[in-house]
């Protein structure tokens, strides 16, 4: 099924969008064991950290020396986002050429090139800033994020209020605040 154009520009256009705390009809703390029920089956490590679980999927990042997403830094990043329940389930949105047409998504209407971000400037979803926060330059993250940090109570184009989601998100390119 190919989402609608209205719709695949509402979800991508979505990750920009600030999020503000409002009641959660899906307790987080069921939310927050779903995803830990779920982190606990991985191969990877999975950290906690401010309200978000993040595991890294690769290791080519692993250079102490690498440079880390701090605020005022301009960072790309390819991403995939999905709804999560028990597991990442529907993909949403996507910035990913290969994914998005695997999946249907019509890339005429979309922006397949990475997203570029001026960490702690430009508003995105709180627990995708959060996510990426001294993260690695090439790190490849999924990570977890509770309705709270993502959408909260509102529905945004195709995922419903109260919605847990799952970034995968790949850190192309960091480039240093000056």
């Amino acid at each position: 099924m190919r989402p609608n154009l209205l719709t695949t520009l509402t979800a991508v256009a979505a990750i920009l969008c600030g999020c503000n705390k409002g009641d959660d009809q899906n307790s987080n703390g069921a939310q927050r064991e779903r995803i830990i029920k779920y982190t606990e089956s991985l191969s990877t490590p999975v950290s906690e950290r401010d309200g978000v679980f993040i595991t890294r999927l690769n290791t080519l990042a692993a250079d102490p020396a690498s440079l880390r997403v701090e605020p005022g830094d301009s960072v790309w990043i390819d991403y995939a986002m999905y709804t999560f329940f028990s597991k990442p389930d529907s993909l949403f949105a996507t910035n990913i050429a290969a994914l998005a047409e695997e999946n249907g998504f019509d890339t005429h209407y979309m922006s397949l090139e990475p997203l570029a971000v001026k960490y702690g400037e430009t508003e995105i979803i709180k627990g995708f800033a959060r996510g990426i926060n001294n993260a690695l330059e090439h790190d490849s993250l999924m990570i977890f994020v509770p309705s709270e940090l993502a959408y909260d109570n509102k529905m945004v184009g195709i995922v419903k209020k109260s919605t847990t989601i799952a970034i995968f998100a790949d850190i192309k390119k960091i480039r240093k605040h000056e």
